[in-house]
């Protein structure tokens, strides 16, 4: 997790000299990326509901 909100920061960061078009769509390609890999794994929530 503290590599995604790392990650995060530097896509957000406002000293990034890139446009804010470009800045929107590498955080999105980056999101759905993690989204993807991680839609599939077991949540916290749903080991609990379980017992």
């Amino acid at each position: 997790m503290k590599d995604f909100q790392h990650r995060l920061r530097g896509l957000t960061s406002r000293s990034w000299g890139v446009s804010m078009a470009e800045r929107f769509e590498r955080l999105n390609r980056y999101l759905r990326g993690w989204i993807n890999k991680y839609r599939h794994f077991p949540t916290l929530h749903a080991h609990r509901g379980a017992r």
